[in-house]
């Protein structure tokens, strides 16, 4: 329905934030868990095995290497003015810039937004990394978790 319009009410705190990607985070490696048997049977449901998959690859296997190559970057870069690893970390900034005023332009936004793209790859980008990666971590040693809620002031 083209005319159809949805609402909805972000957390307004990084605490909210934080709490709201953990819950997230972890219930998608729940659900990973619970229906793990599809990857032992790619043909009786090929479909499941594909959502499974890519489960795994977007909340597991992505998360994981992003946080491990944002501390292996940061600590080659604090360690040797030139290597690899502080180009490549550079290259992503660049692209995450390039990605940004393209869309600054694209929507008609105001350049000044295109800065918060670098800030965003050292802040909230590599914090939510954190978040995914200590959830997963959470579930595999089995620590006790309450799923809470967020507290809405309505609109």
């Amino acid at each position: 329905d083209p005319t159809m319009i949805a609402i909805t009410e972000a957390p307004e705190d990084l605490s909210s934030l934080v709490s709201q990607r953990y819950r997230w985070s972890r219930g998608v490696f729940q659900a990973i868990l619970v229906n793990k048997s599809w990857l032992l049977h790619p043909v009786r449901s090929p479909r499941n095995f594909v959502i499974l998959a890519y489960m795994i690859i977007e909340s597991v296997l992505i998360p994981t290497c992003n946080f491990v190559f944002a501390f292996v970057a940061l600590w080659y870069s604090l360690q040797f003015a030139s290597n690899i690893v502080g180009y490549f970390f550079i290259q992503l900034m660049f692209l995450d810039v390039v990605l940004a005023l393209y869309c600054s332009i694209a929507d008609s936004s105001p350049f000044s937004l295109v800065g918060y793209s670098v800030l965003n790859r050292f802040t909230y980008g590599f914090s939510l990394e954190i978040v995914r990666f200590l959830s997963i971590i959470d579930e595999c040693i089995h620590l006790p978790m309450s799923w809470g809620k967020l507290t809405r002031k309505g609109l």
